[in-house]
């Protein structure tokens, strides 16, 4: 049984009452950054429910590293399994031709959920300051979610014309071929 995500899923596989199973614990982010601010008494909860795994998989070094690092007598149970990324079937759907009007000017794409971990709120404090020093951009954010506060900033920081949120993409390759840069401005990740 894998929990493929850290807190609840985490939660109810280390509960579950599966005697012949063996559990797998999947984690996607920096233990450290998203436990700040827990107690001692959680974390030795935490820690108990991890102890009830034969295996914990973390989606890169840096990510084994801050789970260990927080709870080092895991560490024998820690292994490290990178995302597959499979390079051909990307390059392919970046040929999809898309229907935007780039410009002349410099354009970012930034692709991610339109959540506060993904710092697009300091994103686009960053585009208003390269707005008020007179540069000419574009910014396109790709994401389902909220978008609501984003909308509010740029409409209320005259934004309109320089960032665009797009929603979410099945394809986002097009948009990061067709774009000069690509922005990753998030909080954590994995």
């Amino acid at each position: 049984v894998v929990a493929f995500y850290e807190g609840t899923p985490t939660y109810w596989v280390a509960n579950a009452k599966l005697a012949k199973a063996k559990k797998i614990a999947w984690l996607h982010t920096s233990t450290e950054l998203s436990q700040n601010g827990k107690s001692k008494s959680e974390l030795e909860k935490q820690n108990k429910e991890y102890s009830s795994f034969e295996h914990i998989v973390a989606v890169s070094n840096d990510v084994s590293k801050s789970f260990t690092n927080l709870f080092p007598d895991q560490k024998s149970r820690i292994r490290v399994i990178n995302n597959p990324i499979n390079t051909e079937v990307i390059r392919k759907k970046a040929t999809t031709p898309i229907n935007i009007d780039k410009g002349e000017e410099t354009t970012f794409v930034c692709i991610g959920r339109l959540t506060e971990a993904k710092g697009y709120d300091r994103w686009l404090r960053v585009l208003l300051n390269i707005k008020n020093k007179g540069y000419n951009f574009t910014s396109w954010i790709i994401g389902g979610g909220d978008s609501k506060p984003y909308q509010e900033f740029i409409d209320n920081n005259n934004l309109g014309e320089n960032v665009k949120l797009l929603g979410h993409k099945e394809n986002p390759y097009p948009y990061i071929m067709v774009a000069d840069w690509v922005a990753c401005p998030s909080i954590i990740e994995g």
